[in-house]
């Protein structure tokens, strides 16, 4: 027997599990939720650029009030207690300082100094031996005799001579000689004159030699010639030393330094801080606290072309030897006149027209003033004249500031600038 499938139920058993995975109840909550969330996410995207767009309003509102009055912040000159100081390098140098050669040859016999020592004027340092002057000054000492003789001689032959003419003379009167026989007794007195002359001139050349010798032979003694310290010292004894210009090492080397020398080169800007005769301070980074004072003894007188700065010379006592030459110090000079007045360096504007300052009335209204400076101190400025010391000054003044123009004045107190207010979200 045969069993029909009808085709209703065919349908009914293929379309049974679809129905069941399709489920449509679902598709209309879940768009309705995205909907939502892209409501939201458009939302959450407008609140900052509606933020910022405010910002940016206040910020054109702040900038619009500062240009068309801006806010500045003013100081006033600083007028100093006492004049400022011109403070410089310098040198110490001795007072006196002198290279003591040998002018004679021969060898270092005895050296009675060392350096560091005080001595005297005159004090003996060295002797130097050199048998061979001793020689040559006895040979010089007898031609002065010989030549002493000579001229002895001469004086008598011309006293001969004269007594031949007056004789002759005589004859030649009395016709009893002729007159050849007189001119030759003429002739003979001129020779012996001459003769004399010449030994004379010869005595004298021959007691110059004399005294040369002797004074080089006095220089085998090597004394001080001036009070002083020894400084340096070339030689040991035996040594075998040379006249002076030959090249070699000075035998010693002597300084004054009871009274030491400060020499410091001062700017052409600031000549007007020197004056003969002031007191100068000086110091010693060795010795800090204590101050050394000294005198201003002299000057180049001319401005060095090449540094633009003027040589000026300090005498400093030093009797107790503190101080040492060759020391390196620095000289305070007390600049004349009356209290410096002072403003700060950012308040300075300098252009085509020269150096100026912003200067703010009472009623905010700006004026360009002109003003001198006489020293540039780095945060300050010293300024000679254009401030009588009690204006309100601009500090940073604003490019494009005109003359006359109003400003509103930021108190000290208040510190910065305060920067635009922010618009709250």
């Amino acid at each position: 027997m045969t069993t029909t499938v009808l085709p209703e139920a065919r349908l009914e058993q293929s379309d049974g599990p679809r129905r069941r995975t399709r489920r449509p109840w679902l598709a209309i909550p879940l768009g309705g939720v995205a909907a939502a969330a892209l409501a939201g996410v458009v939302a959450l995207g407008m609140v900052p650029r509606q933020s910022r767009q405010a910002e940016l309003a206040e910020a054109a509102r702040e900038i619009r009030s500062l240009v068309e009055t801006p806010r500045v912040k003013v100081v006033r000159p600083t007028r100093g207690t006492k004049p400022l100081s011109l403070r410089l390098p310098a040198d110490l140098l001795p007072n006196r300082e002198s290279p003591l050669h040998a002018r004679a040859k021969g060898y270092l016999k005895r050296v009675l100094v060392d350096i560091g020592d005080r001595v005297e004027q005159g004090q003996l340092l060295a002797e130097i031996e050199a048998p061979e002057m001793d020689g040559e000054l006895e040979r010089a000492r007898a031609t002065v005799y010989q030549a002493s003789a000579d001229l002895k001689l001469a004086v008598a032959r011309r006293e001969l001579a004269a007594i031949n003419l007056r004789r002759s003379e005589a004859l030649v009167q009395r016709n009893a000689a002729s007159v050849q026989d007189l001119d030759e007794a003429k002739a003979a007195q001129q020779v012996a004159d001459a003769t004399v002359l010449s030994a004379d001139a010869t005595l004298a050349a021959r007691k110059a030699e004399v005294h040369r010798l002797e004074d080089l032979n006095s220089f085998l003694r090597v004394v001080a010639p001036f009070a002083g310290t020894i400084t340096a010292r070339g030689f040991d004894p035996g040594a075998l030393v040379a006249a002076e210009g030959s090249g070699q090492a000075p035998l010693f080397r002597i300084a004054q330094d009871d009274v030491l020398r400060v020499v410091a080169t001062v700017p052409q800007a600031h000549l007007a801080a020197v004056r003969l005769g002031q007191d100068v301070k000086v110091l010693a980074r060795e010795f800090p606290g204590k101050e050394f004072v000294g005198r201003v003894s002299r000057t180049a007188r001319a401005v060095d072309p090449a540094t633009r700065t003027l040589r000026t010379e300090i005498d400093l006592p030093n009797k107790d030897g503190a101080l040492y030459a060759g020391m390196f110090v620095e000289a305070e000079f007390a600049r004349a006149g009356g209290a410096p007045l002072t403003v700060t360096a950012n308040a300075v504007a300098t252009g085509p027209e020269g150096t100026r300052v912003v200067v703010v009335d009472r009623s905010g209204m700006v004026r360009w003033r002109p003003i001198v400076i006489r020293r540039d101190l780095g945060s300050r400025i010293e300024v000679g004249g254009g401030l009588e010391g009690d204006e309100s000054i601009i500090e940073n003044p604003p490019s494009g500031l005109a003359d006359g123009a109003r400003v509103e004045v930021v108190a000290p107190s208040a510190g910065k600038e305060p920067a635009p207010a922010k618009a709250n979200s």
